[in-house]
């Protein structure tokens, strides 16, 4: 991503925009929830104009969430989870 926006031909598009992609590229590169969360508060304008855009940062911080979770939990070979039926509603 990084090498598409910063490109001679890609110049003449500079702009908060761009910075806006670049910063959500880099979150999810390092693949931080933090730096995507700060990202998106940062560049709140840029991000949530295009529906396009922000249904696609959602799908991203889902799957980012996941990983996230699932290299947690990826250490253990059991993992117990209590829960209260009686508060549960299924």
């Amino acid at each position: 991503m990084l090498s598409l926006v910063s490109g001679k031909l890609a110049l003449k598009y500079s702009g908060s925009n761009i910075d806006a992609m670049k910063a959500i590229s880099h979150a999810a590169k390092e693949r931080s929830l933090a730096d995507f969360q700060a990202t998106l508060k940062k560049f709140k304008k840029e991000l949530e104009e295009d529906a396009t855009v922000q249904k696609h940062l959602g799908k991203l911080y889902q799957t980012m969430l996941e990983q996230n979770l699932c290299r947690i939990i990826e250490p253990y070979s059991k993992i117990q989870v209590s829960t209260s039926w009686g508060e549960v509603r299924v």
